[in-house]
């Protein structure tokens, strides 16, 4: 009596785990969709013999259910064939399906060499086109639809929508492509399970995954406004999604699914007590196996769960940043790019390939398919900011468009790498050439030359801080930060640190001071108040360092000035212009040296508003004859050190005294002004 009643328990919870797997929604059967009938191909039955032959054996050995492979005979009679199950069917549907599918194919489109199989738990295709690892977007005009409709579609069809995009961008992500998860529907109080997936050939290449994904989604969403179903399935030859409102769909668990199918042995006549006790034996063996396949099936769902929640977000420092936040970035020339493009064009980012190398990554020369050269910036793993800076960049440069900001062509976020694509600059950054010991290297920049840089610099801010229509502040404007095409146009690049500022604000704080030592402005270095004045200054410096042919930093151990700013005031001051000159520049012309120098100077001065802005900046040098407005005297003083050891020996005493001039400075803002707007009335 124990035995009966143990073995009546295992059926029911078999039959109860069955239904949980298959579902109790009434679906169409399958789809096909047969090519025209092929007349040259004279061995095609023997060909599709063999390749389901292939198809089959190497399905079964797969950890899960998936296989492509093909019969070299030369066109028209070579074959390209491709298996695999849908991850919401059990091992057994799984199996089925594939001997179902190969077993009839020919039957049902007989004489064709192209034909397409969608059955409720597997799909089939094959054809004398190579379409392996490429994008098909025919959708197939039937869905499995669920015959039961939701009695309340007003917020359903918006919530399924927002399921299956969110399981979309995650599929993308997934070694496997696919993603399945559910989302509560406020309108019914109840959940909607999802799941989406793609043919796996395409696992190197997730951006047409994501393509036929949005391509089938968009049909479901409009099919829905008609037929509100409670459960359907929609399918394209490369993926496939579908959604349940009555239940949690299953997931296969991924294991070999069989051992390669071999001839079968001779039939043996069996004693009829061997063949009672070896078919209850079977029976038991079943329902045990079945039983433990549920307890099974349930921890392997709770810990994909789980991880598929812990691979939803990139962790960086104490942030949570949504990886689907950069999918608004892709627009116009900004593209995603495949990871395996990218190595193949810098040669896995080898060392001969390299550029140069910054605090978030490395930089690599690459060559694209077609031809064309890109610089590809690798972020490295180890950097907190790493993605913060990646994200800032993507979305700050799809937005911009200057000849003097570098052009970003797109970027890659895939298997932890975090990759940005830009034009390639063949004189690489002004920092190489500018402070290059060899002095016939610094030759190259011209006076001429120079000028045209400082005037594209200081271009590309104006554009950045007033006509961009965002106005960004830049915050780690330097040399090396300034890339030089082959005709040494200069354009602005890294836009990590940069930052986004309302019109009506007056400055910005900061708690976390980040930049280039020597480049950044005194408010800023000291109290985390940034503003457009902050790259203003930074330019200052740049042009100073342009005129001088040397590096502010180089002044930290300098007993006669202790940085660029006072050794430059020193000698400008006395009309000692000469003395600034680079002497590398044979053929500057030392009044505009000097116009230039007496600029950079307005630019550093020590308060924010004493500094012009950049579109004062950019009507003085490109105007000759407009009369500079004089130093204010207090630039005459030494003033905050911007080098590292200035920023702990800088006493308290300091700050008092530069809160004093306060005043003064205000007084002088106002006269600034006056002038500036005398200028532009010239």
């Amino acid at each position: 009596m124990t035995r009966i009643f143990t073995e009546v328990f295992f059926i029911v919870l078999c039959s109860r785990f069955g239904v949980l797997l298959s579902g109790s929604e009434d679906y169409n059967p399958f789809f096909e969709d047969c090519g025209p009938n092929s007349t040259q191909n004279i061995n095609l039955q023997s060909n599709l013999n063999e390749l389901f032959s292939k198809l089959k054996s190497k399905a079964y050995s797969s950890d899960i259910g998936f296989a492509t492979t093909f019969i070299n005979g030369g066109q028209p009679n070579q074959i390209n064939g491709l298996i695999m199950c849908y991850t919401d069917s059990s091992q057994d549907n799984c199996l089925d399906c594939i001997d179902f599918s190969l077993k009839n194919a020919t039957q049902i489109c007989p004489n064709s060499s192209n034909a397409t199989f969608t059955y409720s738990w597997c799909f089939l295709r094959y054809s004398n086109e190579n379409f392996i690892a490429s994008l098909s977007l025919n959708q197939y005009p039937n869905p499995y639809w669920n015959q039961n409709n939701v009695s309340n579609p007003r917020t359903f069809i918006e919530t399924v929508s927002e399921l299956m995009n969110s399981l979309r961008l995650e599929a993308m992500s997934s070694n496997l492509l696919y993603a399945y998860g559910n989302k509560t529907d406020p309108g019914i109080n109840q959940t909607v399970y999802g799941l989406v997936q793609c043919t796996r050939d395409l696992e190197d290449h997730p951006e047409l995954c994501g393509l036929c994904l949005q391509t089938t989604i968009g049909n479901l969403s409009s099919a829905l406004t008609e037929r509100p179903s409670r459960g359907a399935r929609f399918s394209s030859t490369s993926c496939y999604i579908r959604y349940e409102l009555d239940y949690a769909l299953p997931v296969l668990n991924f294991k070999p699914l069989a051992p390669a199918p071999g001839p079968s042995p001779p039939n043996m006549p069996p004693s009829s007590n061997a063949t009672s006790r070896g078919s209850r034996t079977k029976q038991v063996a079943i329902l045990v196996i079945s039983a433990l396949g549920a307890l099974l099936f349930i921890f392997v769902a709770c810990v994909c769960f789980w991880r598929r929640k812990q691979r939803k977000k990139i962790i960086t420092g104490s942030q949570e940043i949504e990886i689907s936040s950069l999918e608004c970035a892709a627009s116009g020339d900004c593209r995603m790019f495949v990871l395996s493009d990218l190595k193949s064009a810098t040669y896995n980012f080898s060392e001969d390939n390299k550029l140069g190398e910054g605090g978030f990554g490395s930089v690599h020369k690459g060559e694209l398919r077609d031809g064309k050269i890109i610089a590809v910036k690798r972020l490295a793993g180890w950097s907190k900011q790493g993605f913060l800076e990646f994200k800032n960049e993507v979305e700050l440069l799809a937005k911009l468009k200057h000849k003097n900001l570098v052009k970003l062509l797109g970027y890659c976020l895939e298997r932890n790498e975090k990759l940005l694509c830009y034009e390639y600059l063949p004189c690489g950054s002004l920092d190489v050439i500018l402070f290059a010991t060899d002095k016939k290297k610094r030759e190259n920049l011209s006076w001429q030359t120079r000028y045209k840089i400082i005037e594209g610099i200081s271009s590309g801010l104006q554009y950045l801080h007033i006509e961009s229509g965002f106005k960004i502040i830049h915050r780690d404007l330097k040399p090396s930060n300034i890339l030089l095409d082959e005709d040494m146009t200069p354009k602005i690049a890294d836009f990590g640190l940069a930052r986004l500022y309302q019109d009506d604000q007056t400055h910005k704080e900061t708690s976390m001071i980040a930049g280039t030592y020597g480049y950044m402005a005194p408010e800023y270095a000291m109290h985390g108040m940034y503003s457009e004045k902050l790259d203003v200054y930074s330019f200052g410096i740049m042009l100073l360092e342009i005129v001088t042919g040397t590096k502010n930093s180089s002044f930290c151990n300098n007993q006669l000035a202790s940085n660029l700013i006072s050794h430059v005031w020193q000698h400008w001051s006395k009309g000692e212009v000469e003395v600034l000159k680079d002497p590398a520049l044979e053929d500057a012309c030392l009044k505009q040296l000097s116009r230039c120098i007496h600029i950079g100077l307005l630019c550093v001065q020590e308060s924010p508003i004493n500094r012009p802005n950049m579109d004062a900046v950019n009507f003085m040098l490109h105007n000759d004859s407009v009369v500079i407005p004089a130093l204010p005297r207090v630039i005459s003083r030494p003033h905050f050190l911007l080098s590292e050891n200035s920023m702990s020996s800088t006493s308290n005493s300091d700050l008092t005294r530069s809160d004093q001039t306060t005043s003064s400075q205000a007084t002088e803002a106002s006269i600034w002004e006056n002038s500036m707007t005398a200028m532009h009335t010239r």
